[in-house]
């Protein structure tokens, strides 16, 4: 417990309070070497005076009744004496043992999300040299052990201790150096072949007690080995190499082949793993495909013109593409047929009133990109085709990948774009050899749900992409992960170093031209500043001599308008102990940006729970989040986005989803209209009396939503964290909600609503951006799912947490593990909820009802827990929830 010192110390003017800034002439207080003026020393929690003692906690002052409890987290006990920190983690001290034998601990094994002693630890295998690791094993960012000593670098065999990269392959690199070298690696290692120079992963520090362990063999893998390489002076002997031609699973092994020379008259070199993926996947759909006629199967042959017999002749393709290129308005004409086509299929009667709307202009794009690939109008599209238009068209790779990206070499030699097309055929075709309009118009229409770029094109980008960042402030050495984030993200990073400009008289114009010295030499993407170095940031600003995209850390004083038609991206933390700068102040800093080009990634304390706990508490003026969820390496990306930087963090927010819940989303749909297409009351109305339809156990539909429900996050949560068991959760029954009325007085307007929204705010209304799945417990099942208007009453919500609302889980194991469904005799049940979110601002124990300003006249529509990775959605409008499924379950605590 402290006291504060009723006395001024004694100087030669009148002291600032360190809380408002104004001047304590009298009356003060001196606290810890800090002036306050009397009313202004209050708790940090309730707000009211501290006129006894207080406690420090998280650098914030704190009344007895607001201090934050310790408490410890395996037996969830408050801990009041002796306490054991690991990991940000409180532990009683006999509390801290092995979960398997329970003896004390003093250093532990990670393992399946328990500490294990070392006798406990399952026996594992290095990954490089295959050996049994029997003491310290060190791990990497995907848990794979090695032997310490094994752990070097693939080119240069230097021993990695801290960070490192790692390249498609899987191989670690010690350095980007390294990771772009084009030569081989040394003869004493056992790698066999060159690292793939496009794929980069970040990774994090490396220690013998972090990870998790995996204890089961790595599998081995049988590669041809490349010859040696020749001395610098000497030509390569024409001796030939050999490799085995990959064949479909039907067909019997090919037997080995020599390679033929190239036109030189000297062999050509071993194809890379790449490429004989690459090769493999061309024979498997050449197999496949109708469309045997465009591509023969190709014998694998090495060096860089192996594909050449593979392709055959493409010379007609500029013909196919200049005949059968439709126009805009051709488009437009067919997409009626097509659109009657895919209602028949889906379910859809031929007097659906979705015949009716407006032809939007993401069904004509999709139509017209449609009829590019499907040049022979054949009504089906192969993957050999999509690839085909993809190299010719930049149009088509463009549409179909969602970013601009060189497809022209895809067949024969940009492997990880080749992949990532794969990929995205097989997710549109559902796993299917071939697809048509239905899949392509339902993955891209104006209904869509479109799915995150693969991460090899983000960090194909990354690696192109250039970030500047001023040195004071950043923390390069007092804060090191911050940079090691950065790095190991794969940008281009150039530092400029120059002085501390928070001294007294400091002359910022003096030194400024060495920034801008450093903007001209190397043309970044992105500046970055921290702290401090927001002097010379706003610096830039003034003078006009950098006018692009801008990261600013903590918002410095000295930064009070954004600069016109630039993306800024401004990160600054509610308990900021240096620039303590209110949220009402930095939403109006933000404002005076142009709309849709700024971003403030504002991070604060939850409200208080009835017993006085706080379920987050914001950054200090280190700002711990940036750590957390790869996010300060996304608000880089977020600065640099076309779309603007809030379209890119609520897109980024997808990536904490598991790929098997974005595909049941995909599938079951992200708006009323299509949900409506699985119903089975009277003409698909939701008219009838009867409102819960159970689901049969072996349909999709019920699939995709245990799907939903048993999905946890690809990062432990925030509330609760993994859970083993939460997979194998038993549901006794899933029953659909066919309420019409709530459907179209409700759902359907406020669907249209948002959509004029966004829009007239200069975006796109994007399903999956803009409405997402999540979970409700609640004791009033029946009565929200029959009320015939509005289900949901957020006006008579109580919680205040982050304001009222109705409130809304991502996961539906936190609905669960809060005691918040409603509990029958066959066991929980919890709403599974179609939400039309819109854009969403951080939540405030303040907010009644009406949300801030995102662009003047337009509010935000929704509030969340955290603009890192949000976990709780709250709406404040009645017909922004859609009850739709009912899902029946017996919870790990009853089993």
């Amino acid at each position: 417990m402290m006291m504060a010192s009723a006395s001024l110390p004694p100087d030669s003017g009148p002291p600032l309070c360190r809380k408002c800034g104004l001047e304590v002439s009298e009356g003060g207080l001196e606290v810890e070497g800090c002036i306050f003026h009397v009313a202004c020393f209050t708790c940090d929690g309730c707000s009211k005076p501290l006129d006894g003692p207080y406690n420090v906690a998280g650098g914030q002052r704190f009344c007895d009744s607001c201090t934050p409890k310790t408490i410890c987290a395996k037996c969830n006990q408050p801990i009041h004496l002796q306490c054991k920190k690991v990991d940000d983690l409180s532990f009683h001290p006999q509390c801290f043992c092995c979960d398997n034998c329970q003896t004390a601990l003093s250093t532990f094994y990670p393992h399946d999300g328990k500490r294990l002693c070392a006798n406990c630890v399952p026996q594992s295998f290095c990954t490089r040299c295959k050996g049994v690791i029997s003491g310290l094993a060190t791990r990497t960012d995907d848990g794979s052990p090695y032997h310490p000593d094994c752990f070097t670098c693939w080119h240069c065999s230097t021993p990695i201790h801290d960070s490192y990269l790692k390249d498609a392959a899987g191989n670690v690199f010690c350095g980007q150096d390294c990771l772009r070298a084009p030569k081989p690696p040394p003869a004493s290692t056992s790698m066999q072949f060159s690292p793939s120079t496009r794929t980069q992963t970040p990774s994090l520090p490396l220690t013998g007690s972090t990870g998790s362990l995996n204890d089961t063999a790595p599998a081995d893998t049988t590669t041809p080995t490349p010859p040696a390489p020749a001395p610098a002076d000497t030509t390569p002997p024409a001796v030939p190499t050999t490799a085995t031609t990959p064949t479909p699973p039907t067909s019997p092994p090919a037997s080995p082949t020599a390679a033929p020379k190239d036109a030189s008259g000297g062999a050509g070199t071993s194809p890379s793993r790449g490429a004989i993926k690459r090769q493999s996947t061309l024979v498997q759909i050449g197999n496949d495909s109708q469309d045997a006629q465009d591509v023969s199967a190709p014998s694998i042959v090495a060096g860089p013109s192996f594909l050449g017999s593979a392709l055959g002749s493409l010379g007609n393709f500029q013909k196919w593409t200049t005949n059968l290129q439709d126009s805009w308005a051709d488009a437009q004409s067919k997409l009626a047929a097509n659109t009657a086509r895919m209602l028949g299929k889906v379910g859809f009667s031929e007097q659906s009133d979705d015949e009716d709307d407006d032809k939007s202009e993401d069904d004509c794009k999709a139509l017209y990109i449609w009829d590019i690939i499907d040049h022979n109008q054949s009504g089906e599209i192969s993957k050999l085709k999509m690839l085909k238009a993809a190299m010719k068209n930049p149009e088509v790779a463009q549409f179909v990948l969602g970013t601009e990206t060189d497809c022209s070499k895809v067949l024969t030699d940009n492997e990880d774009v080749f992949d990532a097309l794969c990929d995205q055929f097989d997710t549109i075709s559902q796993g299917r050899n071939r697809m048509d309009y239905t899949d392509f118009s339902t993955y891209f229409g104006a209904n869509s749900c479109r799915l995150r770029t693969d991460t090899v094109v983000l960090r194909n980008l990354r690696l192109k992409r250039k970030v500047l960042i001023i040195g004071p402030g950043f923390g390069a050495k007092i804060n090191p992960r911050q940079t090691m984030l950065v790095e190991a993200a794969g940008f281009q990073i150039e530092w400029v170093h120059v002085p501390n400009p928070e001294v007294p008289t400091f002359p910022v114009m003096q030194h400024l031209p060495q920034v801008k010295t450093a903007i001209d030499s190397f043309q970044p993407d992105v500046v970055v500043g921290a702290s401090k170095g927001g002097v010379y940031v706003t610096a830039l600003w003034q003078t006009g001599w950098w006018t692009g995209a801008t990261l600013l850390l903590n918002a410095h004083p000295t930064c009070t308008k954004l600069p016109p038609n630039t993306n800024v991206v401004i990160a600054h933390g509610s308990n900021d102990e240096v620039y303590h700068r209110p949220r009402t102040s930095l939403e109006e800093l933000m404002l005076s940006g142009t709309p849709g080009r700024r971003f403030l990634y504002y991070s604060a304390n939850s409200g208080q729970m009835p017993d006085g706990r706080f379920t987050r508490f914001g950054d200090m003026h280190n700002m711990e989040s940036l750590l957390q969820y790869n996010l300060l390496p996304r608000l880089i990306d977020a600065a640099c986005c076309e779309l603007g930087p809030e379209w890119y963090m609520l897109e980024s927010w997808r990536d904490q989803l598991s790929n098997d819940r974005l595909m049941a989303e995909h599938k079951l749909g992200m708006t009323p209209e299509l949900l409506m297409r699985f119903w089975q009351s009277k003409n698909k109305k939701g008219q009838d009396a009867q409102k819960r339809f159970a689901l049969d156990p072996e349909s999709d539909e019920y699939d995709h939503v245990a799907t939903l429900f048993h999905s946890q996050p690809k990062d432990p949560p925030m509330y609760g964290g993994y859970s083993e068991a939460w997979p194998e959760t038993p549901i006794v029954r899933i029953e659909r909600v066919e309420n019409g009325y709530q459907v179209e007085g409700n759902a359907k307007p406020w669907c249209e609503s948002l959509r004029a929204t966004i829009e007239a705010q200069g975006m796109r209304f994007t399903p999956g951006l803009h409405t997402r799945w999540c979970f409700h417990g609640t004791q009033a099942v029946d009565t929200i799912v029959n009320n015939p208007m509005q289900g949901f009453q957020p006006l008579a919500a109580n919680r205040s947490v982050w304001g009222s609302g109705t409130y809304f889980a991502r996961d539906a194991k936190y609905a669960s593990d809060g005691g918040f469904c409603l509990q029958t005799a066959e066991g929980n049940q919890v709403l599974m909820c179609l939400l039309m979110t819109g854009m969403a601002c951080l939540g405030d124990p303040i907010h009644r009802g009406v949300l801030p300003f995102s662009t003047s006249p337009h509010r935000y529509t929704c509030s969340v827990d955290s603009l890192n990775n949000p976990e709780i959605f709250v709406v404040q409008h009645p017909a922004a929830a859609l009850p739709a499924y009912i899902i029946t379950f017996v919870p790990p605590a009853k089993r």
